[in-house]
């Protein structure tokens, strides 16, 4: 299995207890090898908010990269990046941008 690393926002610590309540958390990048990807994260409820807002604002949704989640916490992206990287999506999503 690829070797992973997450860099959590420098601020993380002070805003952590809230993500799951706000459904998206922006800002997290996922190092694999020599790759590094910076997804977002929402909850499907609040994607589905987001989308509607930038579509009434700008006509369009655009994201590089979107993680959907039940819940998105530490826990719930820290395992998704780990069975990410070690099914390849991962580094095959960055080598794609």
């Amino acid at each position: 299995m690829s070797r992973y690393e997450i860099i959590w926002p420098e601020d993380f610590a002070d805003y952590a207890w809230e993500v799951e309540s706000k459904g998206c958390l922006f800002g997290v990048k996922a190092k694999v090898g020599s790759e590094v990807l910076e997804p977002v994260f929402y909850d499907k409820v609040r994607l589905l908010q987001d989308v509607e807002t930038e579509l009434e604002r700008s006509g369009h949704f655009a994201e590089p990269v979107v993680i959907v989640l039940d819940r998105v916490t530490p826990q719930a992206i820290e395992q998704v990046i780990e069975r990410m990287t070690a099914a390849g999506t991962l580094e095959q999503l960055a080598r794609s941008r």
